[in-house]
């Protein structure tokens, strides 16, 4: 609660106070300080942190992340012996916020197993990154038999930017009425 609060002060004496620390309670601690802008601190914690499991290890990637420390990321990413769609998902999210768009692309086509989170991370990344062709390529292999996933509220927002910039308004109104039948808000 006092990590989610932004209180670290507090959570800290509860976290100090304990006589059993399990990957529970230092997850919150790692999380808690990168909200908090000290990426120092959950670094500390995290390599303090006797038991790594895969969401202390997610936790630390996506701090990196939100600091733009891509180096520190791909590293720690690239010592998970168990990746989970959230492990690769961040790493991606975090090449498109440094416009790395190639990492970005080749974590997307390596990645094992993609979820729609996944698939809106890129096309939301090449939409920041001004690449509107890219975003629309994307969009239409979404759209394909292959791809098991359906577009979504986020997908529709994220392809409009790029629509726009490429001047393409029937593709927009098809976009439009294609939110609408799937009554996406």
């Amino acid at each position: 609660m006092y990590s989610k609060l932004g209180d670290m002060g507090s959570a800290r004496q509860v976290f100090d106070g304990m006589t059993h620390r399990s990957p529970v309670s230092w997850n919150p601690m790692i999380v808690g300080y990168a909200k908090v802008g000290d990426l120092g601190a959950a670094v500390e914690f995290f390599e303090r942190m006797p038991e790594k499991d895969t969401v202390a290890i997610n936790s630390m990637i996506d701090a990196f992340v939100k600091f733009g420390d891509m180096d520190s990321a791909k590293k720690l990413f690239d010592e998970m012996t168990d990746r989970s769609v959230v492990s690769w998902t961040s790493l991606i999210a975090g090449y498109t916020k440094v416009g790395d768009m190639k990492a970005a692309r080749v974590l997307f086509e390596e990645m094992p197993l993609k979820n729609l989170f996944t698939w809106n991370a890129m096309i939301g990344g090449y939409c920041k990154n001004n690449q509107p062709r890219r975003v629309l390529e994307l969009f239409q292999e979404l759209q394909s038999d292959s791809c098991p996933f359906c577009p979504d509220e986020v997908t529709s927002v994220s392809i409009m930017p790029a629509i726009s910039s490429a001047s393409m308004i029937d593709l927009g109104r098809w976009i439009h009425r294609y939110a609408r039948k799937l009554m996406l808000d």
